[in-house]
């Protein structure tokens, strides 16, 4: 999905792994870090953005600080 760019298709995938609650933050992190060498930082962030989110909603302060770290400015 991402050497293909099709954005729209990745951001339903990893929505899908954020609902699923089992997978680790490494995961994500390798996603946008992926990301970020296909020059997507736009993309990059977003994703991350939503995860950052979804953690603050979750009232789980240290993992949304730690998917914040990780974002691209």
């Amino acid at each position: 999905m991402i050497e293909e760019k099709d954005h729209g298709r990745l951001e339903t995938a990893w929505m899908e792994m954020m609902e699923d609650g089992s997978r680790p933050l490494p995961e994500f992190f390798a996603i946008a870090q992926a990301l970020k060498k296909a020059q997507a930082n736009d993309q990059a962030l977003l994703l991350l953005e939503i995860l950052a989110g979804n953690y603050e909603d979750a009232a789980d302060p240290k993992r949304s600080l730690e998917v914040s770290r990780h974002m691209v400015f």
